[in-house]
Protein backbone atom coordinates (compact mmCIF):
# COMPACT_ATOMS: atom_id res chain seq x y z
CA UNK A 1 0.00 0.00 0.00
CA UNK A 2 2.87 2.21 1.02
CA UNK A 3 4.47 1.85 -2.50
CA UNK A 4 1.04 2.69 -4.16
CA UNK A 5 0.55 5.96 -2.31
CA UNK A 6 4.45 6.81 -3.33
CA UNK A 7 4.12 5.80 -6.74
CA UNK A 8 1.38 8.55 -7.03
CA UNK A 9 2.78 10.81 -5.26
CA UNK A 10 5.85 10.67 -7.65
CA UNK A 11 3.35 10.62 -10.98
CA UNK A 12 1.37 13.55 -9.23
CA UNK A 13 4.93 15.70 -8.85
CA UNK A 14 6.05 14.44 -11.96
CA UNK A 15 2.86 16.00 -13.24
CA UNK A 16 2.89 18.98 -11.69
CA UNK A 17 6.31 19.84 -12.81
CA UNK A 18 5.47 19.07 -15.90
CA UNK A 19 2.91 21.23 -16.30
CA UNK A 20 4.47 24.13 -14.58
CA UNK A 21 7.19 24.41 -16.93
CA UNK A 22 4.81 23.99 -19.96
CA UNK A 23 2.81 26.33 -18.49
CA UNK A 24 5.73 29.19 -17.98
CA UNK A 25 6.68 28.52 -21.47
CA UNK A 26 3.29 28.98 -22.71
CA UNK A 27 2.19 32.59 -21.33
CA UNK A 28 5.69 33.77 -21.93
CA UNK A 29 5.25 33.19 -25.95
CA UNK A 30 2.19 34.48 -25.49
CA UNK A 31 3.44 37.53 -23.77
CA UNK A 32 6.60 37.98 -26.52
CA UNK A 33 4.80 37.76 -29.39
CA UNK A 34 2.06 39.83 -28.47
CA UNK A 35 4.67 42.35 -26.46
CA UNK A 36 2.62 42.52 -23.36
CA UNK A 37 5.67 41.78 -21.25
CA UNK A 38 4.30 41.66 -17.99
CA UNK A 39 5.99 41.01 -14.84
CA UNK A 40 6.23 37.43 -14.35
CA UNK A 41 7.23 35.66 -10.60
CA UNK A 42 9.02 32.62 -10.03
CA UNK A 43 5.60 30.63 -8.02
CA UNK A 44 2.53 31.68 -9.83
CA UNK A 45 -0.31 29.41 -10.09
CA UNK A 46 -1.04 30.36 -13.53
CA UNK A 47 2.16 28.30 -14.97
CA UNK A 48 -0.01 24.86 -13.97
CA UNK A 49 -3.26 26.27 -14.82
CA UNK A 50 -1.83 27.35 -18.44
CA UNK A 51 0.46 23.87 -18.91
CA UNK A 52 -2.86 21.57 -18.04
CA UNK A 53 -4.52 23.51 -20.51
CA UNK A 54 -2.07 23.05 -23.12
CA UNK A 55 -1.16 19.36 -22.16
CA UNK A 56 -5.15 18.92 -22.44
CA UNK A 57 -5.06 20.40 -25.79
CA UNK A 58 -1.97 18.58 -27.64
CA UNK A 59 -3.68 15.10 -25.93
CA UNK A 60 -6.80 15.77 -27.89
CA UNK A 61 -4.60 17.00 -31.25
CA UNK A 62 -2.91 13.99 -30.38
CA UNK A 63 -5.51 11.40 -30.23
CA UNK A 64 -7.41 13.27 -33.23
CA UNK A 65 -4.41 12.47 -35.20
CA UNK A 66 -3.60 8.97 -34.07
CA UNK A 67 -4.73 7.27 -37.04
CA UNK A 68 -2.53 9.16 -39.29
CA UNK A 69 0.64 8.80 -37.22
CA UNK A 70 0.05 5.03 -37.38
CA UNK A 71 -0.61 4.99 -41.05
CA UNK A 72 2.87 6.69 -41.62
CA UNK A 73 4.58 4.81 -39.35
CA UNK A 74 2.79 1.67 -41.24
CA UNK A 75 3.56 2.67 -44.40
CA UNK A 76 7.44 3.96 -43.11
CA UNK A 77 8.05 0.59 -41.73
CA UNK A 78 6.62 -1.62 -44.72
CA UNK A 79 8.81 0.53 -47.29
CA UNK A 80 11.89 -0.19 -45.14
CA UNK A 81 11.92 -4.11 -46.52
CA UNK A 82 12.23 -3.18 -49.92
CA UNK A 83 15.30 -0.21 -49.05
CA UNK A 84 18.39 -2.16 -49.51
CA UNK A 85 20.42 -2.59 -46.31
CA UNK A 86 23.44 -0.49 -47.96
CA UNK A 87 21.16 2.51 -48.12
CA UNK A 88 19.15 2.36 -44.75
CA UNK A 89 21.72 4.48 -42.66
CA UNK A 90 21.77 6.85 -45.83
CA UNK A 91 18.11 7.56 -46.10
CA UNK A 92 17.75 7.76 -42.25
CA UNK A 93 20.34 10.41 -42.52
CA UNK A 94 18.65 12.51 -45.12
CA UNK A 95 15.26 12.51 -43.55
CA UNK A 96 17.06 13.38 -40.66
CA UNK A 97 18.43 16.14 -42.05
CA UNK A 98 14.96 17.52 -43.72
CA UNK A 99 13.20 16.97 -40.24
CA UNK A 100 16.35 18.63 -38.36
CA UNK A 101 15.79 21.37 -40.94
CA UNK A 102 11.77 21.65 -40.79
CA UNK A 103 12.27 21.45 -36.86
CA UNK A 104 15.20 24.85 -37.24
CA UNK A 105 12.28 26.37 -39.31
CA UNK A 106 9.96 26.50 -36.80
CA UNK A 107 11.77 28.95 -34.90
CA UNK A 108 10.24 31.55 -37.13
CA UNK A 109 7.80 32.63 -34.06
CA UNK A 110 10.14 34.12 -31.98
CA UNK A 111 10.49 36.90 -35.05
CA UNK A 112 7.53 38.09 -34.36
CA UNK A 113 6.83 39.82 -31.64
CA UNK A 114 5.10 42.79 -29.49
CA UNK A 115 2.67 42.88 -32.30
CA UNK A 116 -0.24 44.64 -30.74
CA UNK A 117 1.74 47.84 -31.06
CA UNK A 118 2.59 47.38 -34.48
CA UNK A 119 0.04 49.98 -36.43
CA UNK A 120 -0.25 48.60 -39.27
CA UNK A 121 -1.31 45.42 -38.22
CA UNK A 122 -4.46 45.16 -40.64
CA UNK A 123 -2.85 45.05 -43.47
CA UNK A 124 -1.33 42.25 -45.38
CA UNK A 125 1.59 40.23 -43.57
CA UNK A 126 2.95 37.26 -43.21
CA UNK A 127 0.70 33.76 -42.09
CA UNK A 128 2.33 33.11 -38.79
CA UNK A 129 1.28 36.79 -37.76
CA UNK A 130 -2.49 36.62 -39.39
CA UNK A 131 -2.69 33.19 -37.55
CA UNK A 132 -1.32 34.79 -33.96
CA UNK A 133 -3.97 37.57 -34.08
CA UNK A 134 -6.76 34.77 -35.17
CA UNK A 135 -7.11 35.86 -38.21
CA UNK A 136 -6.13 32.80 -39.95
CA UNK A 137 -7.65 29.45 -37.75
CA UNK A 138 -6.94 27.28 -40.44
CA UNK A 139 -3.00 28.19 -40.34
CA UNK A 140 -3.07 28.17 -36.67
CA UNK A 141 -4.37 24.17 -36.80
CA UNK A 142 -2.30 23.45 -39.78
CA UNK A 143 0.46 24.19 -37.83
CA UNK A 144 -0.48 22.58 -34.13
CA UNK A 145 -1.21 19.58 -35.98
CA UNK A 146 2.16 19.37 -37.85
CA UNK A 147 3.74 19.55 -34.89
CA UNK A 148 2.27 17.20 -32.76
CA UNK A 149 2.09 14.42 -35.37
CA UNK A 150 5.92 15.52 -36.54
CA UNK A 151 7.22 15.23 -33.11
CA UNK A 152 5.03 12.26 -32.15
CA UNK A 153 6.53 10.51 -35.31
CA UNK A 154 10.69 11.33 -33.72
CA UNK A 155 9.75 10.06 -30.89
CA UNK A 156 8.40 6.84 -32.10
CA UNK A 157 11.56 6.85 -34.76
CA UNK A 158 14.24 7.07 -31.60
CA UNK A 159 12.50 4.53 -29.64
CA UNK A 160 13.48 2.19 -32.40
CA UNK A 161 16.99 4.11 -32.71
CA UNK A 162 17.94 3.38 -29.05
CA UNK A 163 19.52 0.54 -28.76
CA UNK A 164 22.60 1.45 -30.57
CA UNK A 165 23.50 5.37 -29.20
CA UNK A 166 25.29 6.26 -31.81
CA UNK A 167 26.14 9.77 -33.26
CA UNK A 168 21.97 9.56 -34.97
CA UNK A 169 20.74 8.56 -31.91
CA UNK A 170 22.11 11.95 -30.08
CA UNK A 171 21.17 14.02 -33.01
CA UNK A 172 17.95 12.28 -33.49
CA UNK A 173 17.54 13.40 -29.29
CA UNK A 174 18.44 16.58 -30.26
CA UNK A 175 16.24 17.25 -33.01
CA UNK A 176 13.30 15.06 -30.63
CA UNK A 177 13.83 18.15 -27.82
CA UNK A 178 14.03 20.66 -29.83
CA UNK A 179 10.16 19.76 -30.61
CA UNK A 180 8.89 19.06 -27.63
CA UNK A 181 10.47 22.64 -26.72
CA UNK A 182 8.38 24.40 -29.32
CA UNK A 183 5.29 22.67 -28.72
CA UNK A 184 4.22 24.84 -25.89
CA UNK A 185 5.87 28.27 -27.37
CA UNK A 186 3.78 27.81 -30.46
CA UNK A 187 0.65 27.02 -28.34
CA UNK A 188 1.45 30.13 -26.10
CA UNK A 189 1.65 32.10 -29.61
CA UNK A 190 -1.48 30.77 -31.75
CA UNK A 191 -4.28 29.55 -29.07
CA UNK A 192 -3.02 31.15 -25.40
CA UNK A 193 -6.24 33.47 -24.11
CA UNK A 194 -6.80 35.59 -26.88
CA UNK A 195 -9.54 37.35 -24.56
CA UNK A 196 -9.84 40.90 -24.52
CA UNK A 197 -11.85 42.46 -21.29
CA UNK A 198 -13.59 45.58 -22.32
CA UNK A 199 -13.28 48.54 -19.36
CA UNK A 200 -16.21 50.62 -19.26
CA UNK A 201 -14.21 53.76 -18.77
CA UNK A 202 -10.52 54.60 -18.76
CA UNK A 203 -8.87 54.49 -15.21
CA UNK A 204 -7.18 57.50 -13.80
CA UNK A 205 -3.70 56.10 -13.77
CA UNK A 206 -3.09 55.26 -17.16
CA UNK A 207 -2.11 58.57 -19.32
CA UNK A 208 -2.26 59.30 -22.70
CA UNK A 209 -4.86 56.24 -23.47
CA UNK A 210 -8.46 57.59 -24.43
CA UNK A 211 -11.36 54.72 -24.19
CA UNK A 212 -12.14 51.97 -24.85
CA UNK A 213 -9.48 50.09 -23.25
CA UNK A 214 -9.36 46.50 -22.65
CA UNK A 215 -7.62 43.96 -20.36
CA UNK A 216 -5.13 41.80 -21.87
CA UNK A 217 -3.27 40.43 -19.70
CA UNK A 218 -2.67 40.21 -15.80
CA UNK A 219 -0.67 38.95 -13.08
CA UNK A 220 -1.16 38.92 -9.54
CA UNK A 221 -0.95 42.28 -8.75
CA UNK A 222 -1.13 43.66 -11.94
CA UNK A 223 -3.52 44.73 -15.59
CA UNK A 224 -1.98 44.77 -18.87
CA UNK A 225 -4.07 47.31 -20.66
CA UNK A 226 -3.88 47.80 -24.52
CA UNK A 227 -5.68 51.12 -25.68
CA UNK A 228 -5.01 54.30 -28.21
CA UNK A 229 -3.51 57.68 -27.64
CA UNK A 230 -5.32 60.51 -29.54
CA UNK A 231 -3.10 59.91 -32.47
CA UNK A 232 -5.08 56.79 -32.98
CA UNK A 233 -1.72 54.76 -31.87
CA UNK A 234 -2.14 51.82 -29.90
CA UNK A 235 -0.42 51.99 -26.57
CA UNK A 236 0.35 49.21 -24.14
CA UNK A 237 0.44 50.19 -20.30
CA UNK A 238 0.38 47.79 -16.83
CA UNK A 239 -0.96 49.64 -14.00
CA UNK A 240 -1.67 47.89 -10.30
CA UNK A 241 -4.97 45.88 -9.95
CA UNK A 242 -6.53 48.65 -7.32
CA UNK A 243 -6.23 50.97 -10.09
CA UNK A 244 -9.37 49.48 -11.80
CA UNK A 245 -11.35 49.24 -8.65
CA UNK A 246 -14.95 49.80 -9.39
CA UNK A 247 -14.89 50.01 -13.40
CA UNK A 248 -17.04 47.70 -14.55
CA UNK A 249 -16.30 45.34 -17.43
CA UNK A 250 -19.02 46.01 -20.07
CA UNK A 251 -18.04 43.01 -22.48
CA UNK A 252 -15.51 40.47 -23.49
CA UNK A 253 -14.78 39.93 -27.19
CA UNK A 254 -11.66 38.47 -29.12
CA UNK A 255 -8.36 40.32 -29.27
CA UNK A 256 -8.78 40.48 -33.23
CA UNK A 257 -12.58 41.73 -32.91
CA UNK A 258 -11.34 44.41 -30.47
CA UNK A 259 -8.63 46.25 -32.45
CA UNK A 260 -10.71 45.89 -35.72
CA UNK A 261 -13.84 46.81 -33.83
CA UNK A 262 -13.59 48.73 -31.16
CA UNK A 263 -9.80 50.59 -31.11
CA UNK A 264 -9.55 53.56 -33.80
CA UNK A 265 -7.00 53.47 -36.16
CA UNK A 266 -5.58 55.89 -38.32
CA UNK A 267 -7.58 54.92 -41.38
CA UNK A 268 -11.03 54.63 -39.83
CA UNK A 269 -10.42 58.09 -37.95
CA UNK A 270 -10.25 60.10 -41.38
CA UNK A 271 -13.08 57.86 -42.72
CA UNK A 272 -15.42 58.72 -40.02
CA UNK A 273 -14.72 62.54 -38.72
CA UNK A 274 -16.36 61.21 -35.62
CA UNK A 275 -12.90 60.22 -34.02
CA UNK A 276 -10.89 63.28 -34.40
CA UNK A 277 -8.90 62.36 -31.29
CA UNK A 278 -6.54 65.11 -32.01
CA UNK A 279 -8.82 68.20 -30.78
CA UNK A 280 -9.07 69.17 -27.23
CA UNK A 281 -12.95 69.82 -27.53
CA UNK A 282 -15.22 71.92 -24.64
CA UNK A 283 -16.78 69.90 -22.37
CA UNK A 284 -19.76 67.76 -24.53
CA UNK A 285 -23.34 68.97 -24.02
CA UNK A 286 -26.10 65.91 -23.45
CA UNK A 287 -28.16 66.51 -26.91
CA UNK A 288 -27.29 63.75 -29.11
CA UNK A 289 -30.37 61.32 -28.68
CA UNK A 290 -33.59 62.04 -28.02
CA UNK A 291 -36.42 59.77 -27.38
CA UNK A 292 -39.19 61.52 -27.57
CA UNK A 293 -40.01 64.76 -29.48
CA UNK A 294 -40.82 67.20 -26.39
CA UNK A 295 -38.16 69.75 -26.00
CA UNK A 296 -36.00 68.97 -22.82
CA UNK A 297 -36.21 70.89 -19.99
CA UNK A 298 -33.46 73.60 -19.46
CA UNK A 299 -31.65 71.69 -16.71
CA UNK A 300 -31.40 68.71 -19.36
CA UNK A 301 -29.69 71.14 -21.71
CA UNK A 302 -26.34 71.74 -19.28
CA UNK A 303 -23.60 69.48 -19.10
CA UNK A 304 -23.95 66.62 -17.27
CA UNK A 305 -21.11 66.50 -14.78
CA UNK A 306 -21.91 70.66 -13.92
CA UNK A 307 -25.42 68.98 -13.08
CA UNK A 308 -24.12 66.70 -10.72
CA UNK A 309 -22.12 69.74 -9.09
CA UNK A 310 -24.99 72.39 -9.03
CA UNK A 311 -27.76 70.05 -8.05
CA UNK A 312 -26.82 66.87 -6.45
CA UNK A 313 -23.72 68.39 -4.99
CA UNK A 314 -21.53 65.35 -5.71
CA UNK A 315 -18.12 65.84 -6.37
CA UNK A 316 -14.75 63.90 -8.28
CA UNK A 317 -12.56 62.92 -5.59
CA UNK A 318 -11.07 59.52 -6.29
CA UNK A 319 -11.53 57.87 -2.48
CA UNK A 320 -11.43 53.95 -3.83
CA UNK A 321 -13.26 51.44 -4.18
CA UNK A 322 -13.84 47.95 -3.60
CA UNK A 323 -14.37 47.40 -7.87
CA UNK A 324 -17.83 46.36 -8.84
CA UNK A 325 -20.71 46.35 -6.46
CA UNK A 326 -20.81 44.44 -3.62
CA UNK A 327 -24.92 44.02 -4.39
CA UNK A 328 -25.95 42.75 -6.88
CA UNK A 329 -30.06 43.81 -5.55
CA UNK A 330 -31.80 43.40 -2.78
CA UNK A 331 -34.06 45.51 -0.07
CA UNK A 332 -34.53 49.27 -0.10
CA UNK A 333 -33.43 51.08 3.06
CA UNK A 334 -33.54 54.47 4.67
CA UNK A 335 -31.82 56.33 7.28
CA UNK A 336 -32.40 59.55 8.35
CA UNK A 337 -29.68 62.40 9.32
CA UNK A 338 -30.37 65.06 11.31
CA UNK A 339 -28.83 68.84 11.38
CA UNK A 340 -25.82 67.75 13.47
CA UNK A 341 -24.70 64.83 10.47
CA UNK A 342 -25.82 62.22 12.64
CA UNK A 343 -27.49 58.93 11.22
CA UNK A 344 -30.30 57.57 12.24
CA UNK A 345 -31.07 53.23 12.43
CA UNK A 346 -31.84 51.84 9.17
CA UNK A 347 -35.64 51.46 8.30
CA UNK A 348 -36.86 49.18 5.52
CA UNK A 349 -38.82 50.48 2.92
CA UNK A 350 -41.55 48.12 2.05
CA UNK A 351 -40.63 44.71 0.75
CA UNK A 352 -38.94 44.87 -2.06
CA UNK A 353 -36.20 42.57 -2.72
CA UNK A 354 -34.56 43.41 -6.36
CA UNK A 355 -33.94 47.32 -6.67
CA UNK A 356 -30.63 48.17 -7.44
CA UNK A 357 -29.29 51.73 -7.27
CA UNK A 358 -31.78 53.80 -5.33
CA UNK A 359 -31.45 57.67 -5.15
CA UNK A 360 -34.37 60.01 -3.18
CA UNK A 361 -36.45 62.74 -5.26
CA UNK A 362 -36.33 66.16 -4.82
CA UNK A 363 -39.26 65.85 -1.68
CA UNK A 364 -37.80 63.25 -0.12
CA UNK A 365 -40.65 61.19 0.12
CA UNK A 366 -40.35 60.09 -3.61
CA UNK A 367 -37.45 57.34 -4.37
CA UNK A 368 -36.14 56.32 -7.91
CA UNK A 369 -34.56 52.68 -8.23
CA UNK A 370 -33.28 50.49 -11.24
CA UNK A 371 -35.18 47.14 -11.38
CA UNK A 372 -33.96 44.82 -14.28
CA UNK A 373 -32.20 47.94 -16.15
CA UNK A 374 -35.72 49.61 -15.90
CA UNK A 375 -36.13 52.90 -13.67
CA UNK A 376 -39.43 52.53 -11.38
CA UNK A 377 -40.71 55.10 -9.29
CA UNK A 378 -41.37 54.37 -5.71
CA UNK A 379 -44.55 57.13 -4.31
CA UNK A 380 -45.42 57.92 -0.60
CA UNK A 381 -47.75 54.99 -0.75
CA UNK A 382 -44.90 52.60 -1.64
CA UNK A 383 -47.29 52.35 -5.24
CA UNK A 384 -44.54 51.14 -7.95
CA UNK A 385 -44.51 53.02 -10.97
CA UNK A 386 -42.28 51.62 -14.00
CA UNK A 387 -40.68 54.86 -16.22
CA UNK A 388 -41.01 53.53 -19.89
CA UNK A 389 -37.68 53.72 -21.42
CA UNK A 390 -36.00 52.27 -24.23
CA UNK A 391 -32.46 52.30 -22.57
CA UNK A 392 -31.17 50.14 -20.50
CA UNK A 393 -29.88 52.36 -17.14
CA UNK A 394 -26.99 50.75 -15.58
CA UNK A 395 -26.52 53.37 -12.34
CA UNK A 396 -28.80 56.14 -10.88
CA UNK A 397 -26.98 59.23 -9.80
CA UNK A 398 -29.71 61.22 -8.63
CA UNK A 399 -32.25 63.80 -9.03
CA UNK A 400 -32.07 67.21 -10.08
CA UNK A 401 -34.15 69.85 -8.45
CA UNK A 402 -36.55 70.04 -11.83
CA UNK A 403 -37.06 66.38 -11.24
CA UNK A 404 -34.72 65.24 -14.10
CA UNK A 405 -33.22 62.09 -13.08
CA UNK A 406 -29.26 61.08 -13.84
CA UNK A 407 -27.24 58.10 -14.46
CA UNK A 408 -25.69 55.65 -16.70
CA UNK A 409 -27.45 53.67 -19.47
CA UNK A 410 -25.67 51.07 -21.84
CA UNK A 411 -25.91 52.14 -25.43
CA UNK A 412 -25.02 49.42 -27.54
CA UNK A 413 -21.64 48.75 -26.81
CA UNK A 414 -21.13 51.78 -24.52
CA UNK A 415 -21.83 53.05 -20.82
CA UNK A 416 -22.61 56.33 -21.44
CA UNK A 417 -23.91 59.31 -19.03
CA UNK A 418 -27.68 59.99 -19.51
CA UNK A 419 -29.93 62.48 -18.15
CA UNK A 420 -33.91 61.66 -17.94
CA UNK A 421 -36.34 64.75 -18.06
CA UNK A 422 -39.38 65.10 -15.69
CA UNK A 423 -40.72 64.79 -18.77
CA UNK A 424 -39.27 61.84 -20.34
CA UNK A 425 -37.17 63.07 -22.51
CA UNK A 426 -33.36 61.12 -22.32
CA UNK A 427 -30.43 62.80 -23.64
CA UNK A 428 -27.29 60.88 -23.77
CA UNK A 429 -23.45 61.69 -23.61
CA UNK A 430 -21.45 62.21 -27.13
CA UNK A 431 -18.20 60.66 -27.88
CA UNK A 432 -15.50 60.35 -27.39
CA UNK A 433 -14.88 62.22 -23.99
CA UNK A 434 -12.39 64.34 -23.23
CA UNK A 435 -9.96 63.24 -20.85
CA UNK A 436 -11.40 65.20 -17.79
CA UNK A 437 -14.53 63.43 -18.51
CA UNK A 438 -13.58 59.96 -18.41
CA UNK A 439 -11.96 59.98 -15.45
CA UNK A 440 -15.08 61.76 -13.61
CA UNK A 441 -17.26 58.94 -15.59
CA UNK A 442 -14.78 56.49 -13.70
CA UNK A 443 -15.01 57.96 -10.07
CA UNK A 444 -18.96 57.82 -10.83
CA UNK A 445 -18.87 54.55 -11.53
CA UNK A 446 -17.18 53.25 -8.68
CA UNK A 447 -19.14 51.84 -5.62
CA UNK A 448 -18.23 54.96 -3.03
CA UNK A 449 -19.22 58.03 -3.49
CA UNK A 450 -18.08 61.68 -2.42
CA UNK A 451 -20.13 64.91 -1.77
CA UNK A 452 -19.37 68.28 -0.85
CA UNK A 453 -18.86 69.35 2.36
CA UNK A 454 -16.44 66.76 3.22
CA UNK A 455 -19.43 64.00 2.96
CA UNK A 456 -18.14 60.46 1.71
CA UNK A 457 -19.64 57.10 1.46
CA UNK A 458 -17.49 54.30 1.46
CA UNK A 459 -18.21 50.28 1.32
CA UNK A 460 -15.75 48.41 3.90
CA UNK A 461 -15.88 44.84 5.13
CA UNK A 462 -18.81 44.49 7.96
CA UNK A 463 -17.54 45.35 11.50
CA UNK A 464 -20.25 42.71 13.02
CA UNK A 465 -20.09 38.65 11.46
CA UNK A 466 -17.14 39.87 9.12
CA UNK A 467 -18.72 38.24 5.78
CA UNK A 468 -21.00 41.58 4.84
CA UNK A 469 -20.01 44.90 4.10
CA UNK A 470 -21.47 48.13 5.49
CA UNK A 471 -21.76 51.45 4.58
CA UNK A 472 -19.85 53.57 6.27
CA UNK A 473 -21.02 57.97 6.25
CA UNK A 474 -17.90 60.25 6.77
CA UNK A 475 -19.57 63.58 8.15
CA UNK A 476 -17.84 66.69 9.48
CA UNK A 477 -14.79 64.43 10.34
CA UNK A 478 -16.80 61.67 11.87
CA UNK A 479 -17.44 57.91 10.55
CA UNK A 480 -20.40 56.48 11.07
CA UNK A 481 -21.35 53.08 10.55
CA UNK A 482 -24.81 53.75 8.91
CA UNK A 483 -26.23 50.13 8.30
CA UNK A 484 -24.50 47.62 10.41
CA UNK A 485 -25.17 44.89 8.19
CA UNK A 486 -23.88 42.42 9.91
CA UNK A 487 -23.24 39.10 7.37
CA UNK A 488 -25.45 40.47 4.89
CA UNK A 489 -24.01 42.59 1.84
CA UNK A 490 -24.84 46.69 1.98
CA UNK A 491 -24.15 48.68 -0.65
CA UNK A 492 -25.02 51.35 -3.48
CA UNK A 493 -25.41 54.38 -0.93
CA UNK A 494 -26.45 57.37 -1.71
CA UNK A 495 -27.05 60.74 -0.10
CA UNK A 496 -30.48 62.95 -0.82
CA UNK A 497 -29.51 66.80 -2.49
CA UNK A 498 -30.08 68.14 1.41
CA UNK A 499 -27.89 65.52 2.69
CA UNK A 500 -31.30 64.36 5.15
CA UNK A 501 -31.56 61.12 3.76
CA UNK A 502 -29.13 58.25 2.82
CA UNK A 503 -30.88 55.17 0.56
CA UNK A 504 -29.01 51.81 0.10
CA UNK A 505 -29.54 48.04 -1.30
CA UNK A 506 -29.56 45.68 1.25
CA UNK A 507 -29.08 42.06 -0.26
CA UNK A 508 -29.79 39.22 2.57
CA UNK A 509 -27.24 36.27 2.98
CA UNK A 510 -30.17 33.88 3.68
Amino acid sequence: MDDIIKNIGTILATASTIAYITGYLVLRSRAHVLGTDPVFTLVDEAYVFSGVRFLFITLIVLLISSPIIFGIRWGVLSLLNYIPTKLNNTIQWGVLLIVGIASLMTFKIFSVNSILLQQNLNTPGSLIKEAIMGEQPIISLLLTFSLVILATLCVLWLKERLVSKDLFVWVLCTVVFIQIFMLPIYHGGLFADRKVRVLAACPESIKGLMSPVGIIDHTSAHYTLLGCDSSSNRQIATIKQEDINGIPIKKIVSLNKFIKDDLPSGDRAKKKGTYDYMKTNEKQKLSVSQEKSAEPDDSSCKGFFKTLVEYLHVTFEAIGSLGDSVVDKGQLWQVEIDSSGTPSKPRQIDAFRNLSWPVAGTDNSTFYALQQGQIIRIGKDSKIEIINCKYRWVKLLGVAKDGSILGFIHDETEIRSAIMSKSGNVQVSSLPLSNEEQKWTSRLLQENRSYAGGRNLIIERSERGGRGFDIIMESNGKFFNVSDCGDDRCGQASLSPDFKLLLFIKQPRN
